[in-house]
């Protein structure tokens, strides 16, 4: 929503420590880059250093997902707050339909902003 003041957040108390946010595109795509927004304040209560970016055809069967990227979670290049983008280019050069951020760790419990660059 282009509002870094909102937020996505899993259920609470999350049910397991794993969470992911899902994309659907609709169709074939190649993600070559992703930027996330932490919500202020949030990111350093993540006991995890990264979490995995990965692609699928089939959103649906857990072994049709293949992981693209590990993506450092680098706490010290937020301010205080935990505010700021964390930056991803991706070595990605296969097109999927479905693209997701998959999170475990019980410390995660939201996002503000998510950026998906697609190849063009």
């Amino acid at each position: 929503d282009n509002d870094g003041n909102t937020f996505w957040h899993v259920k609470y108390p999350p049910a397991s420590p794993v969470h992911w946010v899902t994309f659907d595109f609709g169709e074939l795509v190649v993600v070559n880059g992703l930027a996330v927004l932490p919500r202020a304040g949030n990111v350093q209560l993540w006991d995890q250093d990264h979490a995995i970016f990965e692609g699928s055809n089939n959103r649906n069967d857990e072994s049709s997902w293949i992981k693209i990227s590990k993506l450092p979670i680098n706490k010290t290049s937020l301010d205080e707050k935990g505010w700021g983008w964390l930056s991803y280019s991706l070595p990605n050069t296969a097109a999927y339909r479905y693209y997701r951020i998959l999170i475990d760790d019980p410390g995660f419990l939201s996002l503000a902003e998510v950026r998906l660059r697609v190849k063009k």
